[in-house]
């Protein structure tokens, strides 16, 4: 398949949580056709600088950009908090030589929404922008006009391709990695359920592929209507389909649905059945709100949980969200915020001893300049500078990591290590 036919399935990256943000880019309508949410983003937003008064200099400006208020998604407020305390911390440090401002824009979950925060970060002159939304294409164009690189999670055809993007949350390595926590707990069979969409197909074709390296039988997905509220008859095919695990590959609001909807019908998480994602179907208010039904949920991540301090760079992330006095409760504390707060690290990484401009940092984040230890902020081991996969149809696309972690829910609703350590989705999994 050619490069450019790639490019034009790239939204099929948008899985679990990222997928409902590209199913709203599917289907939302443009009610930010103004332009002018710029200053009212900032108030409601907020800008960090940190100790700016200790730290002297022109303020090193990177952009979050993430949907803050539309009900019509998950909203990510802690996404823009995690980076707030990264850039904190940095300032109090005086890291860069100079403060360290992140300023928070609200893309309402809308793709008009998305274009005025990169046209407002292009204003500011920022040096570069970490966002985690599903209208990377009204994005990204905008920003490598201005050749200023983005952090993000490869949701979108221009976050598969640019150079100016760099998927750091990558979504293809953790439904990879879920496959694989099933085949280490002991799964035979495997249903996916995936929003009935025809870019989705490529995911199913992923989870299909990965299971049979595994030995995995992966059974006939079950589609599920993107409008769907009702899943107790797509929950009766799950149990009548006789699979020992199902991967939902839907947004947050059908993926709680779904799961309660198993439980009515007599599954139990116990044995292994409900295999996700920390950022989705067993993010923090899902697990909040099955209560004790949700032990023995199993769950691949593209960052470490927080829930974990001893994990990589965890310990690290508690104090300076504590330190910076942003929001510090069990929903607050995700792999959103780790993501926000890693990005916003890897940039000053990257800019260490150079110049403080886009310039430089798209050129250091191409090459490596610096190093960017990923791991020490949560992240799996990681290289910009080359693809993940050296082969095959994801060697075509901006996939930097081929590692995911795995976890387990305990008694009391908390996501535990499965595996020590990042593993590698293309090796069989040994869990402790």
């Amino acid at each position: 398949m050619s490069g450019t036919r790639w490019a034009r399935r790239g939204v099929a990256l948008a899985l679990t949580a990222a997928l409902t943000a590209a199913l709203g880019a599917c289907g939302s309508d443009d009610n930010d056709s103004t332009g002018t949410a710029s200053g009212s983003t900032q108030a409601s937003a907020g800008t960090s600088t940190g100790a700016a008064a200790s730290c002297g200099g022109d303020a090193v400006k990177i952009k979050v950009i993430t949907n803050l208020s539309s009900p019509a998604s998950r909203p990510f407020p802690e996404f823009g908090t995690g980076a707030k305390a990264a850039a904190d911390a940095l300032t109090k440090d005086c890291t860069l030589g100079a403060p360290v401002e992140v300023s928070v824009c609200d893309d309402k979950f809308s793709p008009n929404g998305a274009a005025v925060c990169a046209r407002e970060a292009v204003s500011d002159k920022v040096v570069g922008v970490v966002q985690y939304t599903g209208f990377g294409d009204s994005i990204v164009p905008i920003l490598q006009a201005a050749k200023i690189p983005v952090l993000n999670s490869g949701t979108s055809s221009s976050e598969s391709t640019s150079t100016y993007s760099f998927p750091f949350v990558p979504s293809i390595p953790a439904l990879m990695g879920e496959v694989s926590i099933a085949g280490a707990t002991g799964a035979k069979s495997l249903v996916v359920t995936p929003v009935d969409l025809p870019s989705v197909k490529f995911l199913t074709g992923v989870v299909a592929a990965q299971a049979a390296g595994l030995g995995i039988k992966a059974l006939s997905p079950i589609a599920i209507p993107p409008t769907e509220t009702d899943m107790a008859s797509y929950a009766g095919q799950v149990l009548s389909s006789g699979a020992d695990a199902v991967l939902p590959v839907i947004g947050d609001t059908q993926s709680l649905a779904l799961a309660k909807s198993l439980i009515q019908q007599g599954a139990s998480f116990q044995d292994g059945l409900w295999i996700s994602s920390l950022a989705s179907g067993a993010s923090p208010p899902i697990l909040s709100e099955l209560g004790s039904d949700a032990e023995g949920t199993l769950a691949a991540s593209f960052t470490w949980s927080p829930t974990d301090p001893d994990g990589p760079g965890m310990q690290q992330f508690l104090d300076e969200v504590k330190a910076s006095g942003q929001p510090s409760g069990a929903n607050d504390l995700t792999v959103y915020a780790v993501a926000g707060w890693a990005g916003v690290h890897v940039i000053a990484d990257t800019l260490k001893g150079g110049d403080m401009t886009a310039a430089a940092l798209e050129e250091g984040l191409n090459t490596g300049r610096n190093d960017p230890q990923f791991e020490n902020y949560g992240l799996p081991p990681t290289d910009f500078t080359k693809p993940a996969f050296s082969s095959g149809p994801l060697a075509k696309l901006r996939v930097f990591t081929k590692y995911s972690s795995a976890w387990k829910v305990n008694a009391e609703g908390t996501p535990e290590p499965l595996a020590p350590d990042w593993f590698d989705v293309t090796q069989p999994l040994k869990v402790q």
